[in-house]
């Protein structure tokens, strides 16, 4: 399950209730890279994700699934996307 981060992107991740499963969350910026090392096959129809780690109240660290860059920028930024997981 995708989402735009135009929404809370932790919150609606975390009360998300979908395919039969409720224990989903948005991944922190390690998770993220772990999956991006390890190659995790998961669909992406974007290849910038936000993740659940902050860098102050107003920034957020991203990874690029293109690269494995991690960066950060602005939580309101609505050309970047949340992916819910359940484990990887």
């Amino acid at each position: 399950m995708e989402i735009n981060f135009a929404d809370t992107g932790a919150d609606y991740c975390y009360n998300l209730s979908w395919s039969g499963y409720s224990d989903w969350w948005l991944p922190s910026r390690d998770e993220m890279a772990d999956m991006y090392v390890q190659k995790i096959p998961v669909m992406f129809t974007s290849s910038v994700y936000f993740s659940s780690s902050e860098y102050n109240i107003y920034w957020s660290f991203y990874l690029s699934f293109d690269n494995g860059a991690l960066s950060i920028t602005w939580k309101n930024g609505s050309y970047i996307h949340a992916r819910a997981i359940r484990g990887y």
